[in-house]
């Protein structure tokens, strides 16, 4: 039994095993590129809480910022004459809580199910300093 081979059909051959292979790459491509989406993702999740995390320091720290400033203002009046040493001294108090509300490191906060921070440690000394300070 003999068999005859063209060329049309050498190369017809050819092509079929080269589209098998360029099948098998695809896949394996596909397989890779999901994995490198999964990762993608985890990272862009972690760049969100990051971020969130950020912002929110960001305004503990302008709430804080803002208190200082507050502070340093009333103390600059109080030494100039306009208010009583009672108040000055008041002031400069005030001044020295709320630096020591910017220099304080934030406790480990506490995680409930969630997984999101509870906010009563960071919450809990601004309270306090605009109490001092009404008073």
């Amino acid at each position: 039994m003999d068999i005859t081979l063209t060329l049309n059909d050498i190369i017809l051959l050819l092509l079929g095993i080269a589209g098998i292979l360029l099948i098998i790459f695809l896949i394996i491509f596909v397989i890779h590129l999901t994995k490198t989406v999964k990762n993608a993702n985890k990272v862009v999740e972690d760049v969100s809480v990051v971020s969130g995390i950020a912002a929110e320091r960001a305004q503990d720290i302008d709430g804080i910022v803002d208190d200082i400033t507050t502070s340093v203002h009333s103390v600059a009046e109080n030494l100039k004459g306009k208010d009583g040493i009672v108040k000055t001294v008041s002031s400069i108090v005030s001044l020295v809580t709320s630096l020591k509300g910017l220099l304080k490191k934030p406790a480990p906060s506490d995680k409930n199910e969630e997984g999101s921070d509870t906010k009563s440690d960071t919450k809990q000394p601004r309270k306090q300093h605009k109490k001092n300070k009404n008073s």
